[in-house]
């Protein structure tokens, strides 16, 4: 395993989250995972583009089903390793972003709904003042997300600390 991915298997590991494939509801949400880590300022080196579902990286896919495919999902290969104190002080403050006892499916949409705002803030597409913007931006790309729902994802972003 290379750096990258020994950096997705410790952040999940300090996260508790597992690292499961299985079904596409995971996949999403371990995508929009990585890229709320990154902009929360774990570094883990991944680029993300505009897809189907918001914000992708195929080159984290691609990390992720290999590490996945291997037998102990690389936990061998970390054991020597650890994440340095600011990304696990990070990681400590956001945890409970994570932590979520909704159905997969419904966990894998609030996911996508954070991770989709976060991307159009950082790219310039749209604006923290123009909340509706948002969700018209969000509309066009067939993101069927209401300003209720977008209200409460900024607010529950500043409480864990994110700035715009």
């Amino acid at each position: 395993m290379n750096k990258q991915q020994i950096g997705i298997c410790l952040a999940l590991r300090e996260l508790g989250i597992p690292l499961e494939m299985d079904s596409f509801d995971k996949r999403l949400a371990l995508q929009k995972t990585i890229l709320i880590l990154q902009k929360a300022g774990v570094y883990l080196g991944y680029r993300y583009g505009w897809y189907l579902r918001g914000p992708y990286s195929p080159d984290l896919a691609s990390d992720l089903f290999m590490i996945t495919s291997l037998h102990d999902k690389g936990s061998s290969e970390i054991q020597n390793w650890i994440l340095d104190s600011d990304s696990k002080s990070i990681l400590t403050s956001i945890k409970n972003l994570f932590n979520n006892n909704n159905p997969i499916k419904e966990h894998s949409r609030h996911l996508e709904l954070v991770a989709s705002i976060l991307f159009l803030l950082d790219t310039g597409q749209a604006k923290k003042t123009d909340q509706k913007g948002i969700v018209d931006i969000l509309k066009k790309n067939r993101k069927y997300f209401s300003l209720e729902d977008v209200k409460s994802a900024f607010e529950e972003l500043t409480n864990y600390g994110f700035t715009f």
